[in-house]
Formats: structure tokens, sequence, C-alpha cells
């Protein structure tokens, strides 16, 4: 067996040690299964994008990344942060759905000039009723399976 020279040991120990300080993963949070569905008035709603924001439980903390899912057809969703599927990190979390060509009140001019411009939203009045919804809907996400009904309301 060759011996490897003494500066080699040194080297390896080295990185070794770095390894184990800086870690060789991400700074990912923990995560839990996320599913739920959304209704509007009791009905369900599809064709919708969900996200859920951490919130930090102080300033000076991180909450984390945010989770996004698709609303399928029969009002269903599963959450995805890091990997597909895998859920929201842990903790208290601000929900938000929101629908293709939704408008956004603050960034449309109140004048005709807008129409005149031809900048017509295409699916207007097409979006449920609770697409404007201004209720504040927050959830918390615990380790295990969690499963949430989001109830828009008008």
């Amino acid at each position: 067996m060759r011996k490897l020279p003494p500066n080699t040991y040194v080297s390896l120990f080295v990185l070794g040690a770095l390894v184990g300080i800086c870690g060789c993963g991400s700074q990912d949070f923990s995560t839990a299964e996320v599913t739920g569905v959304v209704t509007c008035e009791g009905q369900t709603i599809s064709n919708a994008s969900i996200l859920f924001t951490p919130i930090p439980k102080s300033s000076r903390t991180l909450a984390g990344r945010p989770a996004t899912g698709r609303v399928g057809d029969d009002g269903s969703f599963v959450l995805t942060t890091y990997e597909k599927n895998d859920g929201a990190v842990l903790g208290k979390h601000r929900v938000t759905v929101t629908f293709p060509n939704q408008e956004l009140p603050d960034l449309i001019p109140e004048d005709d000039e807008y129409e005149e411009r031809g900048y017509r939203p295409r699916y207007r009045g097409k979006l449920p009723p609770c697409a404007n919804s201004d209720k504040l809907i927050e959830v918390e996400v615990e380790p295990g399976t969690n499963h949430f009904d989001i109830s828009l309301s008008t």
C-alpha cells in the first residue's frame, strides 16, 4: 500500500471540517404535506392559483419559502415548496387565491383612455364573484398531513 504525503491528510481534514461547518445542503425549512379545496360562496372553483406565504414570528426571523399550487377542476390543490407536492413550510401562512387575467384595481386607469387603447381584459366578467375578496385568510401548517378548506366570500 502506498503512503500519502502528510499534507494530503491535512487537506482531507480541512475539507471534511468545511463540509461539516457549511453543510452539504441548502437552507431548506422543514415542510409538511398540504392539500385542500377552494370554494367560493359554497361552490368549488377551478382554474386558479393558490399561494401560502409564511408569516415570520418576528421581524428578525426568516419564515421560509412560499408554497404554490394549482386549483384543479374539482377545487382541489396540492402545494409545492421545494419539490413537487412536498407541501409548505411549517408555521403560520397567509393564503392568497388568484385567477388568470384577474384585474388589479390599482393598476388600471379609471378613465376611458384605457379602453380606447384596446387594453381591455380578455376575460372580464368570467371571474368568480369571490375573485376580488379582501378577506384575510391565515392557516397554520403542522407536521404531518394538513388539509385546508379555503372558503372565499364576496
